[in-house]
């Protein structure tokens, strides 16, 4: 397998060069790091190990990580004990070697590091003999992604990456637990992922500025020509406007069914406000009453799970209104529905929220 190595520090750099060259690889060795990438250009290499004697090996990463070959690459980084690693792996390595670095534990990362090179150059070449295949991917307006079998993103198309609010180069050599809400995520064993087929479930994911959003998601295990797994693929789905509209449904099969038992209307009104706040996520619902021959709108009730002082009183602070007065007044003149964004002062509440 080809490796390349560009490393400054004398002493460690021999210590890999002499453990890649026992394990039979075909090493390039740079000391100066733009002939090091001008190298994986031209050869893409499967397994790299790079070192930044600037600090700056996070850039260095993200570098070499950068499509249309990157993804397949398997790239371990060297920090001195006590660096980030954390900054690398966010980068996109797939493993920290921290100095000093001990010969056992060293063989046997590089023999995790060449299992991984073998099962994404497998996947790529599958991907490259399906061409065809891979071009209606990308036009696809359902997200598709490709990972390795420890969820390191091989493959994106511009859909998913829309759908998360990145960019398809941002996300490849990522792991995709970045999907997942903090805490979510789990890896899966060899066993398990198995019986990865036709996987489908419905999720919370995270777009790249925290916003969460429901997915439906169907996974399916890649293997080799053996059999063996060596990667998922899972295609992405927003759900949003279905799950709204299954919410809408609920509450109006919740509506109906509170009043068909109802006794009195002032028994009802609360219960019925109360159902519709909590389905849709409300903090404030009020009911209002139109006195035709007085022309005006009478509050008949009210339900707030929000504290006295949050400030959502000041949505409609009369309990009557003219047509035409105040935001529910406005509603009725127009016979369209009306929004308002409050803003609570500091001494009432520092939070704002939309009255509708």
């Amino acid at each position: 397998m080809k490796a390349l190595l560009t490393l400054h520090e004398n002493r460690v750099r021999h210590q890999l060069l002499e453990a890649l060259l026992a394990r039979g690889h075909d090493v390039s060795l740079h000391d100066d790091q733009d002939a090091a990438w001008q190298a994986y250009a031209r050869d893409r290499h499967p397994l790299v190990i790079l070192g930044s004697r600037e600090g700056r090996a996070a850039d260095l990463v993200a570098r070499f990580r950068t499509p249309p070959f990157g993804a397949e690459t398997v790239i371990l980084t060297v920090e001195a004990a006590g660096g980030a690693f954390e900054d690398l792996l966010t980068a996109g390595a797939d493993d920290v070697l921290l100095q000093p670095i001990e010969t056992r534990p060293l063989a046997a990362r590089l023999a995790v590091a060449e299992r991984l090179a073998a099962e994404r150059s497998e996947i790529v070449r599958a991907c490259a003999a399906a061409g065809e295949l891979r071009r209606a991917v990308h036009a696809m307006q359902i997200g598709v992604t490709l990972t390795d079998r420890d969820g390191v993103i091989l493959y994106t198309n511009p859909a998913d990456a829309r759908m998360h609010g990145y960019e398809v180069a941002e996300l490849v050599g990522r792991n995709a637990r970045l999907f997942s809400p903090r805490g979510s995520w789990r890896a899966i064993g060899l066993e398990e992922t198995r019986v990865v087929k036709g996987w489908a479930r419905e999720r919370l994911n995270v777009r790249k500025d925290g916003s969460v959003f429901p997915a439906r998601l169907v996974s399916d295990v890649v293997t080799d020509e053996n059999g063996t797994p060596v990667g998922i693929v899972t295609s992405c789905e927003d759900v949003a406007e279905r799950w709204s509209a299954e919410a809408q449904h609920a509450i109006r099969f919740d509506v109906a069914r509170l009043l068909a038992a109802a006794t009195s209307a002032r028994d009802v009104i609360p219960r019925v406000l109360r159902v519709a706040c909590e389905g849709a996520g409300w903090r404030r619902g009020e009911l209002w009453r139109l006195d035709a021959e007085a022309g005006v709108l009478s509050l008949d009730g009210v339900f707030s799970p929000a504290p006295p002082d949050s400030g959502l009183d000041l949505v409609s602070n009369e309990s009557k209104y003219a047509p035409g007065e105040g935001l529910v007044g406005r509603a009725l003149r127009t016979g369209e529905p009306r929004r308002r964004r409050v803003c609570v002062s500091p001494s009432r509440s520092r939070s704002r929220t939309d009255a509708s």
